[in-house]
Order: C-alpha cells, then sequence, then structure tokens
C-alpha cells in the first residue's frame, strides 16, 4: 500500500515536472518565434525602394508621438546610428528627409533573436524610402488635339459645347517616383493631387473628385496614386512605366462668344484634399511638382 502510495506520489511530481517542462519549451520557443525584447541603440538604415540604392546624407528625425528624441544624417552606407537606447515594442513616428523627398514612417521597435540581441550592439531598423521624380503634365481631347500649356480650347472650332479632355501626368526620371505618408504631427496625409483652378468661372467641370471654392475662384481636386507617378527601370525593363491618367469633361457652361476662361493645373506632393477644402492649404509641406494651364474660349 506504501508503495503505490509512493509511485503515484512520484507519477504526480513526475507529471508535474513534464508539464512544467513543457510550459517553458513553449515560452522559449514563442520567445525565439518572435524574438525577445532589447533595449538598445538603433541602427538606422535609409533604402531607396525604387533605385535599390543606399540613401545618403538623408536627415532622419524619431519622434516618440509628438515629441522629438534626436536627429540624425545618414552615411555614405545609408545609416545611421541613435544617441538614446529603445525598448521592443515602443512605437516611433519618424521623418526622413533628403533634398525634396520627404517620408513619415510609423516604426515599432524590433525584437531581436537571443543570438543577436547577445551579439549585436545595435538594433537594426531598414526604412524604405524614394526620391522625387519629375513631372510633367500632358492634355489631350476626344478629337486627338494634343494642348501644350499655354494652349487655347475653342468650343466653336471643335463644334461641341462640351469637351472630354484626358489628364496624363508623367514622370520623367528613371528609378524615381512618390510615397504617400501621413503626418502625425500635423495630422495630414501627404498625398498627391492634381488641383485645377479658375477665376469667376463661367465653364462647368466635371470629372475631378472634390470640388470647393475659395472667394470668387473655384478648385477641383484629384487624388493620385502614388504608385502611378513611380517610373522604376530594371535592365532594359520598365516595372512601373511613371504613368498617371484621368479624364474630365469641360461644358462651355455660360462663356460668352469670345469670351475666356483659363483653368490652371497644379500636381502637388505633400498634399491633404481634405486639409484643403478647410483650410485653403494641403500641408505647411505641399509642393508644386508640375504646373500646365488651358483656356476656353468660343
Amino acid at each position: 500500500m506504501g508503495f503505490i502510495i509512493l509511485f503515484l506520489a512520484w507519477q504526480a511530481g513526475y507529471l508535474s515536472n513534464l508539464k512544467l517542462d513543457i510550459m517553458q519549451s513553449g515560452q522559449t520557443q514563442t520567445a525565439s518565434l518572435s524574438g525577445v525584447p532589447v533595449t538598445k541603440p538603433l541602427q538606422i538604415t535609409v533604402h531607396d525602394s525604387i533605385a535599390g540604392k543606399a540613401v545618403s546624407g538623408a536627415t532622419v528625425y524619431i519622434y516618440k508621438g509628438t515629441q522629438l528624441m534626436e536627429t540624425l544624417t545618414t552615411d555614405t552606407n545609408g545609416q545611421a546610428v541613435t544617441s538614446l537606447s529603445y525598448h521592443s515594442g515602443d512605437q516611433l513616428n519618424i521623418l526622413v528627409v533628403n533634398g525634396n523627398s520627404k517620408e513619415w514612417v510609423t516604426v515599432t521597435v524590433p525584437y531581436m533573436s537571443k543570438y543577436d540581441a547577445q551579439s549585436m550592439q545595435y538594433n537594426p531598423v531598414t526604412i524604405d524610402m524614394f526620391t522625387l521624380g519629375s513631372y510633367v503634365i500632358k492634355i489631350t481631347d476626344q478629337f486627338g488635339n494634343t494642348y501644350a500649356s499655354g494652349g487655347t480650347v475653342n468650343f466653336t472650332a471643335l463644334g461641341t459645347d462640351t469637351v472630354t479632355l484626358t489628364i496624363s501626368i508623367y514622370n520623367t526620371l528613371d528609378n524615381t517616383g512618390y510615397k504617400a505618408s501621413y503626418d502625425p504631427l500635423n495630422k495630414v496625409q501627404w498625398d498627391a493631387v492634381l488641383v485645377a483652378s479658375t477665376p469667376t468661372p463661367q465653364i462647368v467641370i466635371n470629372g475631378f473628385q472634390y470640388q470647393t471654392s475659395r472667394g470668387t475662384t473655384d478648385y477641383y481636386l484629384q487624388p493620385i496614386p502614388a504608385n502611378e507617378l513611380i517610373r522604376q527601370k530594371v535592365g532594359d525593363t520598365y516595372i512601373h512605366q511613371g504613368v498617371a491618367s484621368f479624364t474630365i469633361t469641360v461644358n462651355a457652361g455660360s462663356l460668352a462668344v469670345n469670351q475666356t476662361n483659363t483653368l490652371t493645373f497644379t500636381l502637388y506632393v505633400y498634399f491633404d484634399p481634405q486639409h484643403f477644402i478647410s483650410t485653403g492649404i494641403g500641408s505647411q509641406d505641399q509642393l508644386a511638382v508640375a504646373t500646365f494651364s488651358l483656356t476656353f474660349t468660343k
């Protein structure tokens, strides 16, 4: 009887130890899969993912929330090491600026493998950046006519009161483009947006996503997908063509004979259309990268 009790006690202890070993193995496996938390300086690498090269001389601003923690400059390898240490799981808002190319990214400080945590001095973080392209605007109508900036659309000569215009934006530089991001400090979106404006309008315009008026000027806004502004060439093959197009219609409306109405098109980046509708500016960082004007008459 005593032997049975002793055996049962041993078995319970064995099972208990076995259960503990399984739990510990499970925790170690989970930690291995997700990494271990560390508090280390960050080694930030800024990489131009369109051109496939390191970005040297970029300024990197690191924020926790809206508080600026430190400012770095990347070396010839596109790298910079923080002075401060950051803990795995911390969320950082990072602004990268290289000339007129700017991008916000939100980074969660990564965990590291147990081996890397022991052997590496820094916690590596890579940020994909871009080089802003060079853009031109071209406009054609439904009859195949191509207009130069400063040109004229004559409704009478075309024999119609409504003209359909295809607006095309071309990136002329290989391995450049644009990436949209969100500015968490000013709470605005950094999109690419084509803005058309005309004072005291007599013509009627349709086809833009947004329309607003400020004073006597009407504004028409069309967000442009950032990926369509990328012109990327690998070898002899273009992965991205760098062309964005959309169509609008313009009706003569109340335009009188010999009267003119000029429509000015501007492509902006770092631009929030909703913020523009509310305040009259797309953002404090908005940048015009292409312009085009077209005059309408009868």
